[in-house]
């Protein structure tokens, strides 16, 4: 047994005889580094790394590419050292998941404070309770830079939604400033309520009649059931995968026509409107793509990228059509190029006006311009893509 082999087997000794209430932070690192670098003396490394980082928690916080620009310090240093933080968040996540009942925001908050151990980025956890406050999971449902974390609405009521949770809990950290709500943390806070609120209401009284409606053995059918599957995919799949967690649960003998009413409570929720202008903005796309297909006397591939696109730019239209907010011209330079487009791209313009004539006709709304050489420029990009 060699020199460092001897250092080795003491230092390990040590631990399994003291623990680490005896180690300096420079033993520690040594001590992981043992795991890392089998066969060489890591002394000087682990002197190494806290001279570069400064302290034991920096080093904990390094990130990979950091660590690698340390001399000695390879793949394998880098992974283990990064490694030890989430480690210890997920053994803490663990630990405090079992019995635990937050009766407040501060239980929370001492629940949530070590998985946000060691972050150099936003996280956005979401804590998913039942109706006794007691914590079902704890999801991270975002992750950003330094200053900022995006948050989709969407996976948010899916997680609460896939959870059962009667309540959620959301919380992110602010990396490099006070731990205040900024404005933008406000506007989520508010986006994301009204969304669960939407959700938890609207669709469980759904359910709840839904379930009701079939022990009399009364049937409702869903007249946008085709058009719900096509122009909302991912929303369709959430509320077929509801569907059958509620058959499982309720055996209840429900039809797939519910399925897609649960995946227009979705939709409602994401666009933070109401039920009603849900069902017109799906009637219209509906009415739109129809009049598209007949004019070029094609049907398209639903599952195309292009024409995702052009749906998603559909949806987004109907809703600028029914609040007033359409796109309007600005100044002599965009006749010109509206003038261009209707010249260069015909056919495709005649078949937007095919459009403005079925909207005018069917919703009694006038498009403007602006929109047209929209529709244009969308219809030109589908036709090709045909």
């Amino acid at each position: 047994m060699g020199t460092h082999d001897g250092h080795r087997a003491r230092m390990k000794a040590r631990f399994v005889r003291c623990g680490l209430d005896n180690f300096d932070d420079h033993s520690v690192l040594e001590l992981l580094l043992f795991y890392a670098v089998p066969r060489r003396d890591v002394n000087e490394l682990a002197h190494a790394l806290l001279d570069h980082f400064g302290t034991l928690d920096a080093v904990f916080e390094a990130r990979f590419e950091d660590m690698m620009q340390v001399p000695g310090a390879g793949e394998n240093v880098a992974t283990l050292l990064t490694l030890v933080p989430q480690v210890s968040r997920r053994y803490q996540l663990a630990k405090r998941r079992q019995q635990t009942i937050l009766r407040s925001s501060a239980e929370a908050g001492q629940y949530l404070a070590p998985l946000y151990l060691y972050e150099r980025a936003e996280v956005v956890y979401l804590l998913c309770l039942d109706a006794k406050g007691g914590l079902i999971s704890c999801r991270e449902v975002g992750r950003g830079v330094v200053n900022a974390a995006e948050v989709s609405v969407r996976t948010i009521v899916e997680t609460a939604l896939s959870q059962k949770a009667v309540s959620v809990i959301l919380s992110h950290n602010h990396v490099d400033a006070y731990a205040l709500p900024s404005r933008e943390d406000e506007l989520t806070t508010k986006r994301v309520r009204d969304a669960l609120l939407l959700v938890g209401i609207t669709l469980a009284d759904h359910i709840s009649f839904a379930i009701k409606r079939s022990e009399q053995g009364i049937r409702f059918s869903n007249p946008l059931m085709e058009p719900i599957r096509e122009f909302y995919p991912e929303e369709y799949r959430l509320g077929m995968e509801s569907l059958a967690k509620i058959r499982q649960r309720c055996g209840a003998d429900l039809s797939d026509d519910e399925g897609a009413f649960i995946a227009l409570h979705i939709v409602n929720a994401e666009l933070n409107t109401t039920m009603s202008v849900v069902n017109d903005v799906t009637r219209f796309v509906d009415g739109c793509v129809q009049v598209v297909e007949c004019f070029y006397n094609c049907r398209f591939d639903r599952s195309s990228l292009d024409f995702s696109r052009f749906t998603v730019h559909l949806r987004f239209f109907a809703q600028r059509v029914f609040q007033g907010k359409q796109e309007q011209e600005n100044d002599a330079h965009d006749e010109v190029f509206r003038a261009l487009i209707a010249r260069n791209c015909s056919e495709h313009y005649k078949c937007a006006c095919c459009i403005a004539e079925y909207v005018k006709n069917t919703w009694d709304k006038t498009l403007s311009d602006e929109e047209l050489v929209f529709l244009t420029i969308h219809l030109k990009r589908i036709r090709m893509g045909k």
